[in-house]
């Protein structure tokens, strides 16, 4: 993991202040194998963070980009990840001093809405015709076992 953190002093939100925080995170903090980790582009973050009666509350824009190859003909695809707006509820309680690291929650809310799959042109690939042509082909068998007994 990487030594780059998100840090917020939760005593500077004791009488109800609103803390912004920006700045970009290298794909190093997703805590990924090298190999993944180059698939990342740098993670931008704002952050809004505010003490809501028992909770702190954290609304969270994040924006990356992600390079994946086509499923169909092996291309290089960039994708890019937005997340907007969204909200998170950390309990008071369970945070341990006053200073709060949201290095990991950047990073959960990065990655969930990070591709798994991918396919150019828009879920299009001018290639997809000849793949499913390929598949359509008849077999000499439905399992290649069979000629053996």
């Amino acid at each position: 993991m990487s030594s780059e953190q998100v840090l917020i002093d939760l005593r500077n939100l004791e009488g109800g202040e609103q803390c912004t925080l920006k700045g970009v995170l290298p794909p190093a903090t997703l805590s990924l194998d090298p190999s993944e980790t180059k698939q990342f582009s740098v993670i931008e973050y704002k952050l809004e963070v505010q003490i809501v009666g028992e909770s702190l509350l954290v609304r969270a824009d994040i924006r990356g980009e992600q390079k994946n190859p086509c499923r169909i003909c092996n291309k290089l695809v960039v994708s890019l990840i937005e997340v907007i707006q969204v909200n998170e509820v950390m309990p008071l309680d369970d945070i341990k001093g006053y200073k709060v690291d949201l290095t990991t929650l950047i990073r959960n809310l990065f990655l969930m809405e990070a591709f798994d799959v991918v396919e150019c042109n828009s879920g299009s690939c001018i290639e997809r015709s000849e793949v499913e042509n390929f598949l359509k082909r008849k077999r000499l068998s439905s399992s290649p076992f069979d000629s053996l007994t």
